[in-house]
């Protein structure tokens, strides 16, 4: 498996989040482990690149990409464009 870096990473939890999911939804699309989740999750939420908001039909938690997350994945998406 190829080696990912820590913007990769983070790249792949706020796409996975764009329309809003659960942390286990986001582990499915995005494919960090547990202790990828657990460090990065507080680093996006503290950024404020994501937002925690509860679901009003199960009271479950949903993540959702902020508008800065957006920003930052077009940028990283710009980054990678040039990238060989």
């Amino acid at each position: 498996m190829k080696y990912r870096r820590s913007v990769d990473i983070i790249a792949k939890i706020l796409d996975a989040a764009l329309s809003g999911e659960t942390k286990s939804q986001i582990m499915m699309c995005a494919h960090p482990n547990h202790i990828q989740i657990k460090r990065y999750m507080p680093h996006v939420l503290s950024e404020e690149l994501m937002e925690e908001r509860e679901n009003p039909a199960d009271s479950s938690t949903i993540y959702a990409t902020t508008e800065k997350g957006r920003i930052f994945l077009q940028k990283y998406a710009q980054v990678q464009f040039y990238q060989i």
